[in-house]
């Protein structure tokens, strides 16, 4: 399975990530509320925006995230809110 670049970055904006322009298009987490800055970050790559972003770079994306590859998939396509990723990071002890 592959995710469109565009989709994945508008809807990492829409949960709650800024994006930082860098070399690559770089997104932090900001906690829910208080806009406070993370530890939580991703980065897609600078190319074209509808590019398809390939199994081994979601995987990694995950990780980056702080979930699982299906967790941060159902983060992607809307059906996990920002208020239920936030409490996967609480309770993982990824965010206060």
């Amino acid at each position: 399975m592959t995710l469109k670049r565009g989709k994945v970055e508008q809807a990492l904006e829409s949960k709650g990530f800024m994006r930082q322009q860098k070399k690559h298009v770089f997104f932090v987490y900001h906690t829910h509320g208080k806009r406070l800055k993370t530890s939580v970050w991703t980065m897609t790559s600078h190319g074209n925006s509808g590019a398809d972003i390939n199994n081994r770079l979601i995987a990694a994306m995950a990780r980056q995230c702080g979930t699982s590859r299906i967790k941060f998939e159902r983060l992607i396509d809307c059906s996990l809110s920002q208020k239920g990723y936030e409490k996967l990071l609480i309770d993982r002890g990824i965010i206060e």
